[in-house]
């Protein structure tokens, strides 16, 4: 788990500069899609369904990857944070991490063409995914970083929160991908098109298939909801869900933040470093 000495929460609720939009997906400016300059990698998986042309194997994702001003390649391992949405956050999660001065890494996936984020974060889409974070995308940025495999969190917005949710109960329960997950305003709903009883008929058996494979289930799992949005109550019927079951280990953390869903990102990012780095998670170089 993360090597932290975790700070006693409670549900948060601040305030947070609001649009006026309040759920569903926002129509971004995808004219500034490489505003943050050339990503680190552009990786085509072989998994994953291009939107555009319905082929395997052509999808190419651009991935953004932010290090500590002080990185030691050689030092003590990084925890990292897998962000996906790197086309609208990157620069902005960056940014917090610079200004907090958390030694993390940070690994922003943009989605490539417009819209392939609706593929790939819900189902079926979503599974192919999986595996080309599992697969591909992992495997090449950890022989590149010095990153600890037991120190990665999984982040999503939206349908990336849905992402994000859905693969911590489709992860192997006995050897986790991710020790952590996090998602802001989930739009789980969104999976089967707004047919509610079809979403919670799949959500309760994923819980229930992981409740058979174990009841141990020893990771994190931080939700955020915006109160200006028709999502925010995904939060609460999805750590009931959880909670109901009695899984051994499993931690829920859920906030709320006085926002519409357009601007839950930022401020749900800057919570979740806060809660799972409240302290530094390398040691002092002198202490080796």
């Amino acid at each position: 788990m993360f090597m932290k000495f975790k700070k006693s929460w409670m549900i948060l609720a601040i305030t947070f500069v609001a649009g006026c939009n309040s759920g569903g997906d926002k129509e971004h400016d995808y004219s500034l899609y490489e505003r943050y300059g050339e990503p680190t990698y552009r990786l085509k998986s072989a998994y994953t369904i291009d939107l555009l042309n319905h082929k395997i194997g052509t999808h190419e994702y651009p991935i953004y990857v932010h290090t500590p001003a002080d990185y030691d390649a050689d030092g003590y391992p990084y925890p990292v944070i897998y962000a996906t949405d790197g086309q609208w956050t990157s620069s902005e999660y960056d940014a917090i991490l610079d200004e907090l001065g958390t030694q993390v890494i940070l690994v922003s996936i943009g989605e490539g063409p417009r819209n392939q984020r609706q593929r790939d974060y819900i189902q079926p889409g979503l599974d192919n995914y999986f595996k080309f974070l599992s697969k591909e995308l992992i495997p090449q940025i950890e022989n590149d970083y010095n990153i600890d495999p037991k120190q990665r969190l999984l982040v999503g917005y939206s349908f990336g929160g849905n992402m994000a949710g859905t693969i911590m109960m489709l992860d192997d329960p006995f050897d986790p991908v991710f020790n952590a997950y996090a998602a802001y305003d989930p739009a789980f709903r969104h999976t089967f098109n707004h047919q509610i009883h079809e979403f919670n008929d799949y959500f309760d058996q994923l819980v229930d298939d992981r409740y058979a494979a174990s009841e141990v289930w020893d990771t994190e799992f931080l939700m955020t909801g915006a109160l200006q949005s028709t999502l925010a109550e995904n939060v609460k019927t999805h750590s009931e869900r959880l909670n109901k079951r009695g899984f051994q280990d499993l931690k829920i953390e859920t906030a709320y933040f006085d926002v519409d869903h357009d601007n839950i990102a930022l401020p749900s990012f800057r919570y979740t470093v806060e809660y799972f780095y409240p302290t530094n998670p390398i040691p002092n170089p002198t202490d080796k």
